[in-house]
């Protein structure tokens, strides 16, 4: 299915002995994910489309509009209309928070559907800063600091919210404490997003679309749902590997404290955990949670026993090995024992149960993009 785009980039960039050559289209809504690597390429592209690498040629076009052209046009980095959040805050010490935001406010898009009244108050909420107002940037934990950082870029209402590792410089408790935030953005805030990171944990918690480059090309590019079962994306490795089941909600049980999902075909999913009916949802399972059986067991705490047939191995190692299986129209993860895939001959084409513990869900995500 063809997606609406905001516009596409085709940039080459020359840094001996390292050289940049991509060619991809931005989504309208949601996020787009550069993935890899230190050094291979994910920085020097949001730099590009910034405007901020003057050796860059090809063509950035945003909206219609040409930032880059290959007839030489070169739009101003300050007149590209895009708000950048870097790995570090760079706030301005001698601001307050109040100050800080409402400089991105000033140099905002006169006219745009955000530059209303109500916005500034929208995105303080948002990002849960109206108590932080008057403190100075000294005075912030480094989580504070950077969505401080992320709300003066959302007030400028740009067309294209450039992120370059938001949360590099952060340690995993401050992480833990801003993830939440990145979310609430992924899923109210409607201006497309081109995020940065190397982190695992950070791609499936937040893209929709993702790149995964490789010494200044592009390796894969597709959805997140299809890179994290792909093994050219390189996320089928690992102790953090996972794919993602996308359902509905169709009602929850109190009694028994589990919400029913619809991931369509006639598979359903059981999750100890209360959900919204009629919302849309991504589970992220990891590979190591699911197991597969030969025949169905309704005498077994597991509560999911999804259909399925085994399509392919995509990684292994002297333990253990991680199929693909399809269930439906949707594919999942699985990480079993070499033991376990040679006694119960678990080739491609074989028809299997994918068994998953209705608490063993890492993550539960709204489905946006």
């Amino acid at each position: 299915m063809n997606r609406p785009t905001l516009g596409r980039c085709r940039i080459r960039l020359e840094r001996r002995p390292f050289e940049l050559e991509v060619d991809f289209e931005i989504p309208e809504r949601g996020v787009l994910g550069l993935y890899g690597p230190s050094g291979s390429g994910k920085t020097s592209i949001l730099r590009c489309i910034a405007g901020l690498e003057p050796d860059a040629t090809g063509e950035v076009t945003i909206r219609g509009e040409t930032w880059l052209g290959t007839d030489g046009t070169r739009r101003p980095a300050h007149q590209r209309d895009v708000g950048y959040v870097f790995q570090e805050s760079r706030l301005f010490p001698h601001l307050s928070v109040a100050q800080n935001v409402d400089y991105g406010a000033r140099r905002r898009r006169r006219g745009t559907p955000d530059a209303r009244p109500d916005w500034r108050d929208r995105t303080l909420h948002l990002l849960d800063l109206t108590t932080l107002l008057e403190r100075m940037p000294h005075q912030l934990s480094g989580g504070e600091q950077q969505r401080v950082a992320i709300a003066r870029a959302l007030l400028r209402s740009p067309r294209l919210l450039l992120m370059d590792e938001p949360m590099a410089s952060l340690d995993a408790e401050r992480k833990r404490e801003i993830l939440p935030y990145l979310d609430r953005i992924h899923d109210e805030v409607q201006i497309p997003i081109v995020y940065v990171s190397h982190s695992v944990e950070e791609m499936q918690n937040l893209c929709d679309q993702l790149l995964v480059l490789d010494a200044g090309r592009i390796a894969f590019r597709g959805t997140l749902a299809d890179a994290l079962i792909s093994p050219e994306a390189g996320f089928v490795s690992g102790p953090q590997a996972a794919s993602l089941l996308i359902g509905q909600v169709t009602g929850y049980d109190p009694t028994n404290a589990v919400s029913t999902i619809d991931l369509g075909r006639g598979r359903r999913f059981l999750l100890s955990r209360r959900l919204l009916a009629d919302r849309t949802v991504r589970l992220r399972i990891l590979a190591q949670d699911v197991s597969l059986s030969l025949t169905p067991n309704p005498q077994s705490t597991i509560l999911n026993s999804l259909p399925g047939q085994v399509d392919a191995l995509v990684d292994e190692t002297p333990h253990h090995v991680t199929l693909l299986v399809s269930i439906g129209n949707q594919s999942i993860l699985a990480r079993i024992s070499r033991k376990s895939w040679r006694e119960l001959d678990l080739a491609p084409g074989r028809a299997v149960f994918a068994q998953v513990k209705a608490v063993s869900v890492h993550d539960v995500l709204n489905a946006g993009g």
